[in-house]
């Protein structure tokens, strides 16, 4: 309370940013989500509406600056079926990319609306116009906000079984601190069997507390710390033959998973294999 009694009474700030998790089990990003009940300020945008530019404005003419607060702000709604919302936002998106085709992160949206209604293709056409807006925009150093579409786009390519191995190096050539990018270049790695290299990034993204992590620019899925992780750790102790660790890394794994069945099942397998050299584990592959 003492915080917020100090961030309102502050009169030099004309907004501030807090920690905001969009998702259930994400990690927290900074976001303008307080602002002074002012008639000059009100949010603007069709989508994805913003106040951003009119407490810009307010600043300018006021003399105020923005600042920051360590309050959590939790986002739900985004874990339920997204499908009913479709008839909505394709058009919204559709209607206001027309107007203002820079919107970066509206592409991005628009593709995921198409990826919910089942239209692989037409997800992937909107996240590379994203794409081509970024390298348009930003020829050199890019936001690491701009990065949604990069991640989707390859993970759609992964799945659909194309190339994805040079739009995952530009990537990761914008964004060389972007934690999920760096998840997806260690598991691809682990895949093509370079083992020790993949390893040292998912000891890394295991060691983090998701719960306490905080990275003012971008939100991460808490799941490439936890379950995620030690699933590839326990996937590279497998593959180099330490199978009591790649056992307790699948148990690891299950107890942050929200499906831990199968990763418990690898564990034993992987337990039995310890203790009996040479059992076939056949049911035991690369995920």
């Amino acid at each position: 309370m003492d915080e917020w009694r100090a961030c309102l009474a502050d009169a030099s700030k004309a907004a501030y940013r807090l920690r905001l998790h969009p998702k259930i089990n994400w990690t927290a990003y900074a976001e303008l989500r307080i602002f002074r009940n002012d008639p000059r300020i009100r949010f603007a945008g069709e989508i994805h509406e913003r106040v951003h530019d009119a407490v810009d404005e307010v600043c300018r003419n006021n003399h105020l600056t923005r600042g920051e607060i360590n309050v959590a702000l939790h986002h739900v709604g985004y874990e339920d079926d997204q499908s009913p919302k479709l008839p909505r936002n394709i058009p919204l998106l559709k209607r206001y990319l027309a107007r203002d085709p820079s919107r970066i992160y509206c592409w991005w949206h628009l593709g995921e609306q198409y990826r919910v209604a089942g239209d692989k293709m037409a997800a992937m056409r909107n996240w590379e116009t994203a794409i081509e807006v970024v390298r348009a925009r930003y020829p050199g150093p890019t936001p690491i906000w701009t990065s949604p579409s990069f991640l989707s786009l390859i993970a759609a390519r992964e799945q659909a079984g194309l190339a994805f191995d040079d739009l995952l190096d530009e990537a990761l050539r914008r964004y060389p601190h972007h934690l999920s990018l760096q998840w997806m270049q260690a598991k691809h790695a682990l895949l093509q069997g370079m083992v020790d290299e993949a390893r040292d990034v998912f000891v890394r993204l295991a060691a983090i507390d998701w719960m306490t992590f905080f990275d003012p620019d971008l939100a991460y899925d808490g799941a490439i710390f936890t379950h995620l992780a030690q699933e590839s750790l326990a996937l590279a102790a497998f593959r180099t033959g330490d199978f009591a660790a790649a056992a307790a890394h699948y148990r690891e794994a299950a107890r942050t998973s929200p499906n831990p069945a199968p990763l418990l099942t690898k564990a034993a397998l992987a337990l039995a294999k310890a203790k009996q050299p040479g059992a076939e584990l056949a049911t035991i592959t690369a995920q």
